[in-house]
């Protein structure tokens, strides 16, 4: 699949993806030295594996459930030098899972910060989370990195 068809896939999926699906092909179209590492983040159960499985049309391909099930950071080859990484949600009841998790968000060149708006408003555990991206990347990169 292309950066386009990639896109055009997140664009798809509603309204709401689309400031998403933008950063995406901003970045993707930037030139770089090596491979792309786009990294999923959020709480436990937002939808990260989903919104993963629905982006490459392959489900199943990242596990997912109404249950905590991703413990460990999975690593899928999406195009010939973008990889995708799914990890644990954070949360202060698993800190391995918290450990996990910001290791891959330090290895990242993108992330897609995953929100469940049926849940209303960012919580404060997933504003803790933003932060401590925001302290990784530091605030200019943070715009340009991060997206929600």
């Amino acid at each position: 699949m292309t950066t386009k068809q990639l896109v055009a896939s997140i664009d798809k999926m509603g309204p709401q993806f689309h400031e998403m699906a933008q950063s995406i092909e901003s970045y993707l179209n930037m030139p770089v030295d090596s491979a792309c590492r786009i990294v999923n983040a959020g709480a436990m159960n937002p939808g990260k594996s989903t919104l993963l499985n629905a982006i490459t049309g392959k489900d199943g391909l990242f596990k997912a459930a109404d249950v905590r099930q991703t413990v460990v950071t999975q690593k899928e080859q999406w195009e010939q030098d973008v990889y995708l990484y799914d990890t644990p949600g954070c949360s202060s009841a698993v800190l391995k899972d918290d450990d996990e998790s910001y290791a891959a968000f330090r290895e990242s060149d993108l992330i897609m910060f995953v929100h469940n708006l049926m849940n209303g408003g960012l919580t404060l555990a997933e504003l803790k989370i933003l932060t401590g991206i925001r302290e990784i990347y530091g605030a200019e990169d943070f715009s340009l990195r991060v997206c929600i």
